[in-house]
């Protein structure tokens, strides 16, 4: 779980004065001070008597923003100088800007070990202090990380461990530790008016005199009832936090996204009724899976209504509501029944099954097992449930390919039967997320050169699958592609008892484009500079997947770009890794005129109208001699990617197909034309169905 996530340390700013002042006009309390409260995650106590104590986020009121103070001298420690290395700040707020300079122009600072990365920035602590490595820049705001007793000014200290490294051969580096030094002011409403000078300090409207007259804490709101906010995990892995509650829609039996709640209180208390089955506070905040034991025979969705109320020591309580709604997926593909044409993935559609008088949510009834008026030929067994299925050989006299298929119940097995197959034993294993692609596409290159099968794995656990097929493989070392949003802490920790030495390691960038860069040197650290490079969208994951075969089998890293520029991350890499020659997947819908222009000597551009198309245009390119080649969906990331490392081995191109025929026609004439002899499909039923790969080779 994300460390920022899950410390409470969110330190974004959010403009909530306009609200309160006007709560307060109503109260006929002061408005001249222009006070907010330090947002702060409360005290979370879940229905499951799951109660912790979250630390505050740090906001500012609008035009309040204080200005730090500092020494500007520049101060030197090891091989390098840093700028404002002595500040006063206000505890919450925005530091002055810290430059750290190499010695040497030719060598450049990284952060050593990185606290967390979220939403594309990297922190070096909890407290709030990120690093910048484009412009070698320690900013943000600094919070401390812990309570105040009576005193309104400390003194800390800051150590930030630091990598400087040489741009130039032979590329070596060495670690400097600087000290930064904080006079910290207290700043209990988060107005930018601290404590020692604020005549009210908590922002209530009373003054700290008249509260001490009163017998009431100056540095506590006793008057206003806590208010209620969010914090959201979307698909992508980014965090929106401070936000209004939101309805949930999850499916049974998938991991949910992870998501928390807050109150603008210091000292608040939340309490939370009616979560679905399954779903129950973990750590600083709510994950699990949901499960629904008693759906009625038809019953497709499960609503629940959670109620959510926060209140203080005074007693102000505020309470607020959101649907969790439960989706039913009866076969557990990760796709809801409302949507889902094979409710049971039995093989038989939902339609098929109504009209013969079986029961579309039960797998054990087929319209094979249900008494027909008159024989019909038998359906074959479901291939999902099958591992995998055998070959159908070559049709010697309509000189049709040889098809197979390598599957499993979920694309997590899918993936081990890959390995099962492909790999007897293997010393490494890539192990990246199972549901979300941007992590993981650009893996298929180092696993290649590694020799190791990619392994799909949730976000928070390890699979006992995948543990087992690691032990099979007698693997001596693990690698994860992605980030903590992508593969946990706890799954690394997990995944430590199959390492040799205990330390698996963990490639990942602040964000896809970061990862990309961060393989990419990986890639080039065991091949050597090859100085090309093979360059498709981070947006969309078809062409990435199509080409991952190619530069898998040439060892060229995959860089990813965004359609209308070139990420600071990749020129970083283009630059550090001498690259001066490009080949670009995908059309002008994806990777703009401007962006090529922006890419070293690119001398070829594979791409088609369709993400089909061009996986048949590198087809074409790059493997027109080979005559097997693998299909898997256009429409799901998964199977093409671990199919990929695969496909570079044995030189076989892989084939992006649609469940829709209309949309395969120029796999169709790629199959015919090419004379392909063997194509085998890469997961199950629901994504590469049979009908599809019938017509493929008639």
């Amino acid at each position: 779980m994300n460390n920022i996530f899950k410390e409470g340390i969110l330190l974004k700013r959010f403009n909530v004065f306009r609200k309160r002042s006007e709560e307060k006009n109503k109260m006929n309390l002061s408005s001249g001070n222009k006070a907010i409260k330090k947002l702060s995650v409360g005290i979370l106590s879940c229905a499951l008597s799951c109660t912790m104590l979250l630390n505050p986020i740090a906001v500012g009121a609008e035009g309040t923003t204080p200005t730090p103070t500092s020494t500007g001298a520049s101060v030197s420690f090891g091989n390098v100088s840093i700028t404002n290395q002595k500040q006063r700040i206000v505890d919450g707020h925005r530091i002055e800007d810290i430059v750290i300079t190499p010695n040497n122009p030719n060598y450049r600072v990284s952060l050593k070990k990185a606290y967390d990365i979220y939403n594309g920035e990297t922190y070096i602590n909890r407290n709030g202090l990120r690093f910048n490595e484009d412009n070698q820049t320690i900013y943000g705001t600094y919070a401390l990380w812990s309570f105040w007793d009576d005193d309104e000014v400390r003194t800390v200290e800051v150590k930030v461990e630091l990598s400087v490294r040489n741009t130039n051969p032979p590329y070596d580096s060495s670690d400097t530790t600087i000290v930064l030094e904080f006079t910290v002011l207290r700043d209990t409403d988060g107005d930018g008016d601290p404590d020692i000078t604020d005549p009210d300090d908590d922002g209530d409207g009373i003054s700290d005199e008249d509260e001490k007259k009163n017998g009431t804490d100056p540095k506590n709101d006793d008057v206003t009832a806590p208010k209620i906010f969010g914090l959201y995990e979307d698909e992508e892995g980014v965090y929106r936090d401070g936000v209004p509650l939101e309805d949930r829609i999850e499916i049974e039996g998938k991991q949910i996204r992870e998501f928390g709640m807050q109150t603008d209180s210091l000292d608040s208390l939340i309490d939370v009724k009616d979560l679905p089955p399954g779903i129950e506070c973990i750590d600083w905040g709510y994950s699990g899976t949901p499960k629904v034991d008693d759906w009625g025979k038809n019953e497709e969705k499960r609503e629940y209504t959670v109620t959510v109320k926060a209140y203080d020591p005074a007693g102000n309580a505020t309470y607020e509501k959101f649907k969790f709604i439960i989706l039913r997926d009866t076969d557990r593909d990760g796709i809801p029944d409302i949507t889902d044409t094979d409710d049971d993935g039995d093989g038989f559609t939902d339609a098929e099954e109504l009209a013969k008088g079986s029961d579309p949510k039960d797998p054990k009834s087929t319209p094979a097992t249900i008494p027909a008026p008159s024989p019909s030929p038998s359906r074959p067994s479901n291939p999902s449930t099958s591992r995998p299925t055998s070959p159908v050989a070559n049709n010697t006299a309509t000189n049709k390919p040889e098809t197979g298929r390598i599957d499993g119940r979920d694309r997590i097995e899918t993936a081990i039967n890959i390995s099962k197959q492909a790999y007897n034993k293997a010393k490494t294993v890539i192990v990246v997320r199972h549901d979300l692609f941007p992590d993981s596409m650009t893996a298929s290159v180092l696993a290649k050169l590694k020799d190791a099968p990619i392994l799909l794995n949730p976000t928070n656990k390890l699979d006992s699958r995948v543990g087992d097929e690691i032990k099979r493989l007698g693997a001596e070392e693990v690698i994860i592609v992605g980030g903590q949003n992508s593969v946990s802490e706890n799954v690394r920790e997990e995944l430590k008892a199959y390492d040799a030495d205990k330390n698996v390691e963990r490639i990942a960038g602040a964000d896809r484009y970061g990862t990309s860069e961060m393989v990419a040197k990986r890639v080039v650290g065991i091949t050597g500079k090859k100085n090309t490079g093979v360059v498709a969208s981070g947006q969309v994951f078809p062409d990435a997947l199509s080409v991952g075969t190619f530069a898998s089998r040439e060892g060229y890293p995959i860089l990813l770009v965004k359609k209308d520029s070139v990420p600071s991350q990749i020129q970083n890499a283009i630059k550090d890794l001498d690259i001066n020659k490009t080949y670009i997947a995908g059309g002008t819908n994806t990777i703009s005129k401007s962006t090529e222009a922006n890419l070293p000597n690119v001398v070829e551009r594979m791409a088609g109208n369709t993400r089909y198309e061009t996986s048949v245009a590198i087809a074409k390119s790059k493997f027109g001699a080979s005559k097997e080649a693998y299909i898997a969906s256009g429409e799901e990331f998964a199977d093409a990617l671990v199919i990929s490392p695969v496909s570079g081995k044995y030189n076989r191109p892989t084939l992006l197909v649609s469940t829709k025929e209309a949309n395969n026609g120029p796999v169709r004439s790629y199959v015919k034309d090419s004379k392909i002899s063997k194509l085998t499909a890469i997961g199950g039923q629901r994504y590469v169905p049979s009908s599809i790969i019938s017509d493929l080779i008639k």
